[in-house]
């Protein structure tokens, strides 16, 4: 235990009882021996910042603190097989109040999406998730990893006999590009929905522009009696702007006499376009065609996004930053 002597004050601190960087002081009176104990710091638990043992020892180091506790290292199996039960409990019983939701039918509707750890399609870790159109909760998700630490460890020490035994356990699970992983990560979803959950994800919602939908129609996942249409996204439909776009007159959409705020005001309670320009005209009335299209609004009858999965999607990366190097098992 480390001592320190302040006026008639004897700080003891007690090692013995620690949690994290908090630990207890034992505070004793050398004149009237009276002692009393506080503790470093508030202890704070079930909390996280996504960062790993080598973080926690390099901010210890700096400010000037003993190093963290390691004695937890050998509860991370015990608790990783503990977070996995109740995660797939979870979402068996997600399925289950889907197909109550569903009046007991199988065949449900799904909204899909896929956020990458790093943007611009280079990222070496994925998840694509699956989430209900009844009550929003995840259904099901898959990790996928083009990385693992462990074996690029392994490979360094150049022990076959660790090797071997990583080969069970490694988190690479993914070749390929970045951009393919939620066509990979959909087909793998719909493939294992019914033996897994019971479930048959005939309508597929995901991105506009993702080929994830195209891959499971021709994966036929259900057999060939049972038909999967997309449908569309609120959101996407409401995100089909075109601003930012050179007209055929060279000039933009905004600025004055084309369309402004109070001119798109103006358009909301009528439909003649007579005030703007031909430019203008010619560009947005293809959108007003296509509000007309009745296929475009079959496929929003819905009302439903991908919100479920956004949320998600940020609960995943508020616990592990995107800036750490991850895998697909923790």
């Amino acid at each position: 235990m480390n001592v320190r002597t302040v006026n008639s004050l004897v700080l003891t601190l007690d090692e013995q009882f620690k949690f994290g960087l908090t630990c207890r002081i034992v505070i004793k009176c050398s004149f009237c021996d009276e002692t009393g104990q506080e503790m470093s710091s508030k202890c704070i638990r079930n909390t996280s910042i996504g960062r790993g043992k080598a973080s926690g020892k390099i901010f210890s180091e700096v400010m000037n603190l003993s190093p963290p506790n390691t004695k937890f290292e050998k509860y991370n199996s015990k608790i990783l097989a503990a977070v996995t039960e109740v995660c797939e409990a979870s979402m068996k019983h997600a399925a289950k109040e889907a197909l109550q939701k569903n009046e007991g039918r199988s065949d449900v509707s799904a909204a899909f999406d896929c956020t990458w750890q790093k943007q611009g399609h280079t990222s070496m870790n994925g998840v694509v998730t699956v989430t209900s159109f009844y009550t929003g909760k995840v259904l099901d998700f898959e990790c996928l990893s083009k990385f693992c630490t462990g074996c690029f460890h392994k490979i360094n020490v150049l022990n076959p006999e660790k090797i071997e035994e990583h080969k069970n356990v490694r988190a690479e699970n993914y070749k390929g590009s970045s951009g393919c992983m939620e066509v990979a990560g959909a087909t793998a979803l719909c493939a294992r929905s019914e033996h897994k959950l019971g479930l048959h994800y005939v309508q597929y919602l995901g991105d506009e522009d993702s080929k994830g939908f195209a891959a499971v129609l021709q994966n036929k996942p259900y057999g060939n009696n049972v038909n999967i249409t997309e449908l569309e996204g609120v959101g996407h439909l409401q995100k089909r702007d075109i601003k930012g776009q050179k007209l055929s007159d060279g000039k933009g959409f905004a600025g004055k006499g084309r369309l402004t705020d109070a001119e798109i005001d103006h358009l909301q309670c009528s439909v003649r376009l007579n005030s703007l320009p031909e430019a203008v005209r010619a560009a947005i009335k293809p959108v007003f065609m296509d509000l007309f299209k009745i296929c475009l609004l079959m496929q929003c009858l819905h009302r439903k996004t991908q919100n479920p999965n956004e949320s998600f999607n940020s609960t995943v990366w508020q616990r592990l930053p995107k800036k750490s190097t991850l895998g697909s098992r923790p």
